[in-house]
């Protein structure tokens, strides 16, 4: 019992000091890695950070990583797809509730 108060009150702490600093869901960090089976599991990546992106992802151009900047208060999202050797990445905009843009292809090449 002693252990679980404790580990509340540290989590209630660590809550308050978040929001003295500024953290919130907009700060980008690595945040996993996942497996993408399907368009649907893509379109909810709604979170700001750098997501690794497992070889067994199920849509063809979704290899090796995204990075998701959501503004605050969630009224764009972008989405960057990566491949490992930086010459060629794609993105798409979902502005507030609106459907997902076409992804776009850049070459830096």
């Amino acid at each position: 019992m002693e252990k679980m108060e404790l580990s509340e009150a540290l989590k209630a702490n660590a809550s308050v000091l978040e929001g003295l600093l500024g953290i919130n869901d907009t700060w980008l960090r690595y945040r996993d890695v996942r497996s993408i089976e399907s368009q649907d599991k893509l379109d909810s990546m709604q979170s700001s950070g750098m997501y690794a992106l497992s070889e067994s992802s199920q849509l063809e151009y979704v290899r090796n990583c995204i990075l998701v900047v959501i503004g605050h208060p969630r009224i764009v999202c972008v989405q960057k797809l990566y491949n490992y050797n930086g010459i060629i990445y794609k993105y798409r905009v979902k502005w507030h509730s609106n459907t997902w843009s076409n992804w776009q292809t850049v070459s830096l090449t």
